[in-house]
């Protein structure tokens, strides 16, 4: 009887020890299906994170979300607010100052044009007239003699030369004209033959230039 019940402990001992055996986290073996190993775990808790782990794979790293641009410090986004406004402003400012500029340089061009203009006109009458006084006082062929000139010359000449400067006046105050209505259609100042501006000083000096310099010097063009 006694042999009995020692079998029967030292049963219920390996029965007991087996148990906690199975029991125990430390005892290598298969894990229960349908559980996530550690290491799994730690995987998809830094991948929602944003920061790939360093055991992902290629597929886990590519269904990771892009990184956000980084965001502009809040005092940077408001100085560059308010600079452009200021930037823009200030070039509407010189462009505006650019425009009054050109419109004082073409008023002070067509005063200049209708002085000229006057002045062409009047030294146009006057030779013509001139040249009609010659022509009633003298004949045809008559020669005007003179103690210093010697045989001097005719009327007929000096009334070609009054008419000849009397139309050449004519025609400048036609350019003046031209030049006049290019102010009022804006197109003042440009080249007739490039297209290109005709520089200020030398619409100072002939204000009803219709070439550059360059066109006038390597051309043969009548205009001025």
């Amino acid at each position: 009887m006694q042999k009995k019940a020692t079998k029967a402990a030292t049963a219920k001992s390996a029965t007991k020890a087996a148990k906690d055996t199975v029991g125990s986290p430390t005892v290598a073996g298969p894990q229960p299906a349908g559980k996530a190993a550690p290491a799994k775990k730690a995987v998809a808790k830094t991948a929602a994170k944003g920061a790939p782990p360093e055991d992902a794979g290629p597929d886990t790293v590519s269904k990771l979300p892009a990184g956000k641009p980084a965001k502009e410090d809040s005092k940077t986004v408001a100085v560059k607010k308010a600079e452009a406004p200021a930037t823009k402003k200030a070039t509407g400012a010189t462009k505006t100052k650019v425009k009054a500029d050109r419109a004082a340089f073409f008023a002070q061009q067509k005063e200049l044009l209708l002085e000229e203009r006057q002045s062409y006109m009047s030294s146009a009458e006057a030779l013509k007239a001139q040249a009609d006084s010659l022509a009633l006082e003298h004949e045809p062929g008559d020669v005007q003699f003179d103690e210093e000139g010697g045989e001097g010359g005719t009327a007929n000449v000096d009334r070609e030369i009054d008419l000849y400067l009397s139309s050449q006046a004519r025609a400048t105050v036609v350019e003046i004209d031209r030049a006049l209505q290019k102010i009022d259609d804006g197109a003042y100042g440009i080249c007739e033959q490039c297209g290109d501006s005709i520089p200020d000083a030398r619409l100072q000096a002939l204000p009803y230039a219709a070439l550059c310099v360059t066109c006038k010097s390597g051309g043969l063009s009548s205009r001025r």
